[in-house]
């Protein structure tokens, strides 16, 4: 017996009594092993790239994961609103009261919309349901609202422009003027950010038919504007934030060309906000899925416009602000569907305009992305 032990322990030409090949684990502990590295690959599959995962399902069945962000990123395209921002006019609601709105929902980020410009030359003005106020007599109280977001680590950005009014580039005569006019709006109100929402008519006009700004007066806005955002940016560290509308197929190509020329005279990017209309709840099925579809197609040309390396790099500089035509168009499991898709995939915000929400399906964006 002993005599068997001990030949059972010496290596004879490399291979033990029971025929196992020399540096080779015994069977119990390769089965050990074999069941560790099923364990590690399921931890490895659940972390995969979200984008891998469907898209737009409910949170409550995909869990939000978020990709870091590339470590070369500017700072200033990192910066800004957040998680939801909820937007907000003060100008066609005098009685808008930003800090009882901040407690009741925890929204911690705005925007503020419109600014137009005013009356006289070079000054800008809330747009109202008829006409515009001078930001003169804005209410002493939404900044004391603004500066106690700041405080909770939040804060409210200007939109600039909209469908109503002309925008300040198109009334300040150069770069110079419109750099004071826009210091002007972020010292007055303490806005933490400035987003540009062209108006219909530069969206239309400075569209030759080939897809690239024309080469009159909406062009020179163009450029008025890129040059008199980089002045300002290169004086403080200003996020500077462009809204547009989504289509089926993306971003419009008049929009591509006119973010390609703010960015080649100066003004740097931090997010593209992309205005998407819901489709009403009575549409085929699918309808968030086209929505993301068309996301996805205005990542890439966001990627390619800003010279990232890839779609990978350009989800968190682009946002979604879904428009809704009715309170019905959005229920929860859409807003839960809207949260998860852009926690998954590391949008840089979520909004929403148009008509407002029933109070749950409100309270589900608020607190979701919170």
């Amino acid at each position: 017996m002993s005599g068997s032990r001990l030949s059972g322990s010496r290596w004879s030409g490399g291979r033990s009594r029971r025929g196992r090949e020399a540096g080779t684990l015994p069977r119990p502990l390769a089965l050990l092993a074999a069941l560790g590295l099923a364990a590690a690959t399921g931890v490895s599959l659940t972390l995969l790239p979200a984008r891998a995962m469907p898209d737009l399902v409910p949170a409550a069945t995909s869990p939000a994961l978020a990709r870091p962000r590339p470590p070369d990123v500017p700072e200033a395209a990192t910066a800004g609103p957040a998680s939801f921002v909820r937007f907000a006019e003060p100008g066609r609601d005098p009685g808008f009261d930003l800090a009882a709105d901040a407690r009741l929902t925890g929204a911690r980020w705005y925007a503020l919309g419109h600014l137009v410009a005013g009356p006289d030359t070079c000054t800008s003005a809330w747009t109202t349901s008829s006409s515009a106020t001078p930001l003169t007599d804005t209410d002493g109280a939404l900044v004391a609202g603004i500066r106690a977001l700041r405080e909770e680590g939040g804060g409210a950005g200007v939109v600039l422009g909209g469908s109503r009014g002309r925008e300040l580039a198109a009334t300040c005569a150069t770069p110079e003027s419109l750099a004071a006019a826009y210091g002007d709006v972020v010292a007055r109100l303490g806005a933490a950010y400035l987003d540009i929402e062209p108006t219909a008519v530069e969206a239309r006009d400075s569209d030759p038919g080939d897809g690239e700004p024309g080469d009159g007066a909406d062009r020179a806005v163009v450029i008025r504007r890129a040059r008199a955002l980089a002045l300002l940016q290169r004086e403080r560290r200003l996020p500077v934030t462009f809204t547009l509308p989504l289509r089926s197929d993306g971003l419009a190509e008049r929009d591509v060309a006119m973010l390609r020329l703010t960015r080649a005279h100066g003004a740097e990017v931090a997010t593209v906000n992309l205005l998407s209309p819901i489709e009403p709840s009575g549409a085929p099925p699918g309808r968030l899925r086209r929505v993301a579809s068309a996301v996805r197609a205005a990542v890439r040309q966001v990627a390619e416009i800003q010279g990232l390396d890839g779609p990978a790099d350009a989800w968190h500089r682009v946002a979604l602000t879904p428009v809704l035509g009715a309170a019905a168009d959005l229920n929860e499991t859409d807003a839960r569907a809207l949260a998860a898709f852009v926690a998954r995939n590391d949008l840089a915000w979520l909004s929403l305009r148009g008509a407002e929400p029933e109070p749950a399906v409100a309270r589900v964006l608020w607190h979701t992305l919170a």
